[in-house]
């Protein structure tokens, strides 16, 4: 054996067999989970990470925990290294990991395989400007290779994905094939492999939150010695770790995920290699044509495509659309990650890493979808966008959650208002459709992702309406569009006709969906003041409806209503306001008093935001009291349980840079714990601080408030004409290039201010 080799293997040996803290630098802090392609309910794919987990040391899974195994693996002069996925059949020598970077759409992993740099860049692309790239629910990983030691070295790649990426159930019969496109004038070739359950269901999850329905794809441009094949995962990568390449061949015997593992694999052979390589770019989806079920009028069932296809005639043509078009689609995710950054730092760098871990969790609870006429042709005319809840108890399964929604608010109105009037349009259509006959809004409109085909018996009717009236107002302050108000104004009436009779004392309901642990008490001063708030806002409504007589009605009744209510929130000795009425001990964090801030009202008073300051101060005080860590404010004084999204509207309305700063370090310092491998939790305990069952949830829209006050929005060019192609080859390999030493430079700089710790 060549003395190099023998090295490599007592290296690898002490790697997987001596216990040591993570030797590599990582910003903006040590996430739960890595993002790897999280781009909707269903592509949601992480890295278990907890107190540090390598990227060559564990299998990525689906946000829910079961496998999504993915495999890549880097030949450097004749030596396997394993980069992702945990597979040990082989001698593999393992890298080492140096940096680990996350932004808004990209986690930047670089590992060093030998004489080898290696990056690798897990790129979920978020476009809010163009909807038909916001739609498609695919992501990148682009690679990248250069020489350490100033010599050259031959380097292949090789990656592959196995069929339990389309179910969690070993026992289920798969089928695939793999498209060999060729290029076509500008349009470069690809090889791109589509794997799918024979016996599908449409609209279905399964007890695991997986779907029963449409396609994986593993696609790659045919360039840089490109390779492939399909067939049994162990026999494709034993090939690779034998030769370098993949033999092309095509396994057409269709069995079970766990009958000799289906595998899909590509493979890319270098040469020799010195100065960063060109990016390898793959690109992975999983998509559905039929993306949700919706009940429309009459109880009849309406099937809604995915908005891409109002562009592309499949899926299958979006992904190889997709596909070319990386040039222009990483260029935009990296002015996305720009803003972020720069709008973040407006208030903190706290409060920056919590964005940048939150952006791609928040928007792959979205689908957007369009309708079809009678004649079964998509209708551009009827937008509507779904957003699932996940990620809490398996009951919350459901479909446009009214309150879910009011906490991802900020984060659509800061990507594209547009957007939430979509996401809005649903649930007011349904009534509209008089499938709802109550005065007040409806909680949801289906039990279980995606079938919309109608909502639970779970109520909220204060809330709901309240929720509902506030974010209408809210896009048509931030856009200008009044189409919403013009097609619901009768209903918008109902709702804020029904909080005047009800809202001052709310009857025993919930305020909140998780209603497991905070009970649906009456006389909940948070609850009261969110439908006050909301009474206010039909005054504007209506005013932007042309009514002044009914606009100034509802501020006389809003202005009524609130001063009574600050008589009977508040404590007997003054220093808070309640949870319940006539419950002097209770307390809650008040985050609904937001919205008033947010929709500039001013009908609450100002002394109560006074108040409440100093309270929040106190209560801050007490929890860190000889505790050094940092953690969020307690929701309420009943459990020791917080909402991270609550902790994080409190301080948008906290004027004190100081005490708002902590409120933000808690909620920080909670997301890099290290208490949890799973993806980020917006629910937990505080008291103990522990980890919680809750994870991945899209909630996590919530923690974009603060930039909503600030009026920030992304600013991207409107697309292309064409919405393919453009850039040259150059244009994105620079564009990569300055990725790759942006990350370097935040890998430096945290390293840096590691070492003068």
């Amino acid at each position: 054996m060549h003395a190099h080799c023998l090295v490599a293997l007592l290296l690898a040996f002490f790697a997987t067999n001596v216990s040591a803290a993570p030797s590599w630098t990582i910003s903006p802090f040590n996430a739960p989970a890595i993002p790897l392609a999280v781009r909707s309910p269903f592509l949601n794919v992480w890295l278990p990470n907890g107190n540090g987990t390598a990227l060559y040391e564990h299998w990525a899974q689906h946000w829910s925990g079961n496998h999504s195994s993915w495999t890549a693996l880097a030949r450097v002069d004749g030596i396997t290294y394993r980069i992702l996925g945990s597979w040990d059949d082989l001698a593999f020598t393992l890298p080492q990991q140096t940096s680990v970077q996350i932004t808004g759409t990209s986690s930047i992993i670089t590992l060093k395989a030998g004489p080898v740099d290696l990056t690798y860049s897990f790129v979920s692309p978020i476009d809010p400007v163009d909807l038909t790239r916001f739609s498609m629910p695919f992501s990148y990983l682009v690679v990248t290779a250069s020489s350490n030691d100033g010599i050259r070295h031959d380097v292949e790649l090789y990656s592959d994905i196995s069929s339990e990426w389309v179910t969690d159930d070993l026992q289920t019969l798969v089928q695939w094939k793999t498209r060999e496109t060729a290029p076509d004038g500008d349009a470069e070739g690809l090889v791109t492999h589509q794997v799918w359950q024979a016996n599908s269901a449409p609209y279905l999850q399964t007890a695991r939150d997986r779907i029963e329905d449409g396609s994986v794809f593993f696609s790659a441009l045919t360039r840089q010695g490109l390779t492939s094949a399909t067939g049994n995962a162990v026999t494709m990568r034993r090939q690779f770790w034998r030769t370098g390449v993949l033999s092309n061949s095509r396994d057409t015997e269709f069995r079970k995920v766990g009958d000799r593992w289906p595998s899909f694999a590509l493979s890319h052979k270098l040469g020799q290699v010195l100065a960063t390589t060109e990016p390898v770019v793959l690109g992975v989806g999983n998509a559905r044509e039929n993306v949700v079920r919706y009940a429309s009028a009459g109880g009849v069932q309406q099937t809604r495509a995915a908005y891409y296809l109002t562009q592309y005639e499949s899926s299958e043509a979006a992904m190889d659309a997709f596909m070319r078009d990386y040039r222009l689609t990483l260029d935009r995710a990296t002015q996305v990650d720009s803003q972020l950054d720069s709008h973040g730092n407006e208030i903190s760098e706290s409060y920056r890493g919590i964005l940048q871990l939150s952006m791609r969790q928040a928007v792959a609870g979205m689908e957007l979808t369009v309708g079809r006429k009678p004649d079964g042709s998509l209708d551009k005319d009827d937008v509507m966008l779904f957003i699932a809840e996940y990620g809490g108890a398996r009951d919350k399964r459901r479909v446009n959650d009214v309150d879910q929604m009011h906490w991802m608010m900020p984060f659509l109105l800061y990507l594209n208002p547009e957007l939430l009037k979509y996401a809005l349009r649903p649930t007011l259509q349904f009534h509209k459709s008089g499938l709802a006959a109550s005065r007040y809004c409806v909680h949801n409109i289906g039990k279980l992702y995606p079938d919309a085909s109608g909502p639970t018996d779970f109520e909220m009717p204060v809330g709901a309406s309240a929720y509902m009236l506030n974010m209408v107002l809210a896009h048509y302050q931030r856009s200008g569009d009044a189409s919403l108000i013009e097609d619901y104004y009768g209903i918008l009436t109902t709702f804020a006709d029904y909080l005047i009779d009800t809202t001052l004392s709310p009857a025993a309901q919930p305020s909140i969906s998780e209603t497991l642990w905070i009970q649906p008490d009456a006389k909940q001063s948070n609850l009261a003041i969110a439908g006050i708030i909301a009474v206010a806002a039909m005054s504007k409504l209506s005013n932007a409806k042309g009514d002044a007589t009914a606009g100034e009605k509802y501020r006389n009744t809003a202005d009524s209503l609130v001063e009574e209510w600050s008589r009977l929130a508040i404590s007997k000795d003054g220093t808070h306001y309640v949870y319940q009425y006539d419950s002097d001990e209770s307390w809650m964090s008040m985050y609904n008093l937001l919205d008033d801030k947010l929709l500039g009202l001013g009908i609450v008073p100002p002394n109560t935001f006074t108040i409440q300051e100093e309270w929040y101060k106190g209560r801050i005080a007490k929890m860190y009291q000889n505790n050094p860590d940092r953690y969020p404010l307690q929701l309420f004084w009943k459990r020791g349980w917080t909402l991270t999204e609550a902790t994080i509207w409190v301080s948008g309305m906290i004027d004190n840079v100081l005490t708002r700063d902590e409120l933000l370090k808690g909620v920080y310092g909670q997301m890099g714990n290290g208490l949890s491998d799973r993806p980020t939790s917006d629910w937990f305990d505080v008291v103990p601080v522990s980890g919680h069952n809750f994870t991945a949830r899209p909630h996590v829209g919530g923690h974009f408030s603060s930039l909503v006050l600030l009026n920030r929005t992304i600013q991207l060019a409107a697309p292309d004409a064409q919405g393919t192609g453009g850039g040259a080859d150059s244009q994105h390999s620079s564009a990569i290039v300055a990725r790759t030493v942006s990350s370097f430079l935040a890998a430096l700089a945290a390293f840096v201010y590691f070492i003068t710790l």
